[in-house]
Order: C-alpha cells, then sequence, then structure tokens
C-alpha cells in the first residue's frame, strides 16, 4: 500500500499559532459553548486558522500525518456557513493553495482520511460517532464528549477511510437526506450501526430533510433560551456553567441587569 502524500505538520502548527477567537468559527461556537470548552475543542481537533479568520478542518490521521485540510467560511453569528457563489469550487484546499505556490511537488496526491482521525489513538475506548461535516462533529464534541466525534466530510464521502474503524463500536448518525444511502453504504461494516433517530424527529416534515445532529442541537438550545432571562443570557457565558442555575436565580431575585464586562489586571488584585 503506497504511503500517503502527507502536508509538514508545521503548516498545521503555524496555523494554531493565531488568535482562535479570531476565527468566525469559534466565535460561534463560544455563542453556544463555555469559552474553556471552544478553547478544549480548538486543541483537541487542532483547528488551524487562515489570516482571514477563517477556521482550518485539518484531516489529520491516526499516525499523527496531516493529509491536508479545508477551509470554511462561517457567520460568527448564526454559525451558517458562507459559500463563494461566484468561486468554480465550493470549498478550498490547503494542498491546492500549496501547489499553486509550489509548496508542494506538482506530483503530490491527495488521500484523505476522516476527519478527527488523531482521536482514536486517545481514545481506543471510547464509542465512535460518525456524522458527515465537520462543524457537527466539533459541535457534537462539545456537547455529548463521551464519543469520539469524527467526520466523513460529506454524504457520499466513505469508502476506504472507514477502514480504519475496524475493531472499534460505531454509531453513525448520517443527515436526514442520507438516511437511505448510509444505510445501503455501511451495511458491509458489521461493527457500524446507523441511527434512525433524526429521521423520527425529522417525521414527514420536509423542512428538517437537511437536517443533521448539529442542527438539533442549536435548535434546543434556541428554544430553551427563548424562556431564559436575557440578562443571564448576556453573562452566562463568562461564568463557569456548573454556576448557571445559581446565577440565573440571583439575577431573577435581584432583578439584576447586565452592564458589561472588565477585565482585571493581575496587579490590581494582589
Amino acid at each position: 500500500m503506497k504511503t500517503p502524500d502527507i502536508i509538514p505538520y508545521e503548516y498545521v502548527t503555524r496555523s494554531l499559532s493565531f488568535d482562535p477567537k479570531k476565527s468566525s468559527f469559534t466565535i460561534f461556537l463560544e455563542t453556544v459553548l463555555d469559552p474553556m470548552v471552544v478553547e478544549g475543542l480548538v486543541d483537541q481537533y487542532q483547528l488551524g486558522l487562515t489570516k482571514a479568520g477563517d477556521v482550518i478542518f485539518f484531516q489529520i490521521d491516526k499516525e499523527g500525518r496531516c493529509r491536508t485540510g479545508k477551509v470554511m467560511k462561517y457567520d460568527p453569528v448564526t454559525g451558517h456557513r458562507i459559500k463563494d457563489d461566484s468561486s468554480k469550487c465550493p470549498i478550498t484546499w490547503i494542498h491546492a493553495l500549496m501547489k499553486r505556490k509550489e509548496l508542494l511537488p506538482e506530483e503530490w496526491e491527495l488521500t484523505q482520511c476522516l476527519f478527527g482521525e488523531h482521536l482514536l489513538s486517545l481514545y481506543p475506548d471510547r464509542t465512535v460517532a460518525l456524522v458527515e461535516s465537520e462543524k457537527t462533529a466539533v459541535i457534537c464534541a462539545g456537547f455529548i464528549p463521551e464519543y469520539v466525534w469524527l467526520a466523513t466530510g460529506g454524504k457520499t464521502s466513505l469508502g476506504n477511510k472507514l477502514d480504519v474503524l475496524s475493531g472499534r463500536k460505531v454509531v453513525a448518525y448520517p443527515d436526514v437526506d442520507a438516511y437511505g444511502f448510509w444505510c445501503e453504504r455501511l451495511s458491509v461494516y458489521s461493527n457500524i450501526k446507523v441511527s434512525d433517530y433524526l429521521q423520527h424527529i425529522a417525521g414527514d416534515n420536509p423542512s428538517f430533510r437537511h437536517m443533521d445532529l448539529a442542527d438539533l442541537i442549536l435548535e434546543s438550545i434556541t428554544q430553551n433560551s427563548a424562556t431564559q432571562n436575557p440578562t443571564f443570557q448576556q453573562i452566562k457565558r463568562y461564568i463557569s456553567p456548573e454556576c448557571h442555575d445559581e446565577l440565573e436565580a440571583l439575577i431573577k431575585d435581584l432583578d439584576l441587569e447586565f452592564w458589561g464586562v472588565e477585565k482585571i489586571e493581575e496587579k490590581e488584585i494582589e
């Protein structure tokens, strides 16, 4: 078997040297997750960052080798992907950019792996949860950390890259419209169970046809937020999650209002 061509890891490290909060994707994540959790996800998945503030979903294999990186633009408020309709290629690939700059030889060939594959070695005993998009894997990892969340990178991006899951217990959560396709393609893997959970949630509702697990989680958060005090919504991101219930009760009892957050320098509290 041919050894896959890889991208020198220094390029991954270099992209991680920027402030991750400048990424539009991580800015959105901090609206739904504790900032410390987001910081952990950036480190866990090695989420890169371009100078323009776009996130890079690096594909790092089980051996720790970087196969490529997918550059994506997101709205920092809604978390929706921003697509360039004028571009012939809807996705920007790091290996393609490097080839154009002659940082990789012309004969360099792409061999993709699962997004998050490097986590398999770190958590050998955890059940693997397989989804389509990288965004979904990261969001689900933030809310359901007991699984190893991996992404195929697309509805049809299955094939040989799943061989690395041999011997692991795997539950696949395809988008609603990909359920039948994944059931058929994944039936040859005895260790992979395709969940029909989203199918039951979606039912016959046409507006749920493209729903994925992250959509369901975010929708649930939105519904819960609608019933919460707006002051609590503004301040909860700065407070540890285990204190949220007490914080919300205190705001309600004292009718507190949010005025802002100010950073206190260390010398001021000595």
